[in-house]
């Protein structure tokens, strides 16, 4: 004030208002994906403040959460505008998942959050029977069956078969060919066993199993054969196999001279 040698005060009271920014959805159910192939998802991260966000999206240490990569995890969005980022996702285990990740803004106390969640699962694949039934086999004799495993998810896999309980190395009475490979997802693989061989025009991806066995004992049989992928799990599929009763078969011998 002019005339006055002391000074009024001026009090201003406000609030500090940091960046803003929101993504293109929060939460996103992915339902299914399968174990051990990689799916990808888009999401927007928009700037809804009056300066320019500097943002990092926090890595995520869980199971699940660290099987995620975002492209790009950080960077600076000019008012006004967005960045398309990429999640690309990764399971290497089967089950459920609900993970949170937290994008931080540069000179804001609060995160953004983005969910999620979903199902990790196996492919799937079937036999094209429900069990494996020998009947009435003798011992020493080869007995055969061919069986069709076939591959109807989208994904590859490495498979193995096996007949647990079925003896050691020489003492093996089921024999497996092939006992292990690979299917690709909805294509045709073609696989040589014996005479067996595939027709093309299928659009699934089939492999020929044979299953031989020779009985070495007199007695039934009451087993499985099992399928395990490769990196996924164990016994995931399994398929009775009967056999039985077994017969021993015996020989007549005639000696000496004369009609019979």
């Amino acid at each position: 004030i002019v005339g006055s040698v002391e000074r009024i005060p001026l009090t201003v009271h406000g609030v500090g208002i940091g960046p803003k920014a929101a993504f293109s959805y929060d939460e996103l159910d992915v339902g299914e994906v399968y174990v051990e192939s990689t799916h990808y998802y888009e999401v927007s991260l928009l700037n809804r403040g009056e300066i320019t966000a500097q943002f990092h999206i926090a890595p995520n240490t869980s199971t699940f959460g660290s099987r995620f990569v975002f492209e790009p995890s950080s960077g600076e969005i000019p008012v006004g505008e967005s960045i398309d980022i990429t999640a690309s996702f990764n399971p290497n285990e089967l089950g459920d998942f609900y993970e949170v990740f937290h994008c931080r803004l540069t000179g804001s106390t609060s995160t953004v959050p983005l969910v999620f969640k979903g199902r990790s699962v196996a492919p799937s694949f079937t036999f094209d029977v429900e069990a494996i039934d020998f009947g009435l086999v003798s011992v020493g004799f080869l007995n055969t069956k061919t069986i069709t495993l076939t591959n109807t998810s989208d994904v590859s896999f490495n498979y193995a078969l096996r007949v647990p309980g079925d003896g050691r190395l020489d003492e093996k009475e089921f024999d497996l060919v092939p006992s292990r490979g690979s299917l690709k997802p909805l294509a045709r693989q073609r696989i040589q066993v014996g005479s067996a061989s595939l027709a093309f025009g299928a659009l699934e991806c089939l492999a020929f199993a044979q299953v031989d066995f020779i009985a070495e004992n007199v007695r039934s049989y009451e087993l499985s054969l099992l399928v395990d992928l490769e990196g996924i799990g164990e016994g995931l599929l399994a398929v009775p196999i009967s056999v039985g009763p077994v017969a021993a078969v015996g020989r007549l011998i005639l000696a000496g001279a004369g009609p019979i």
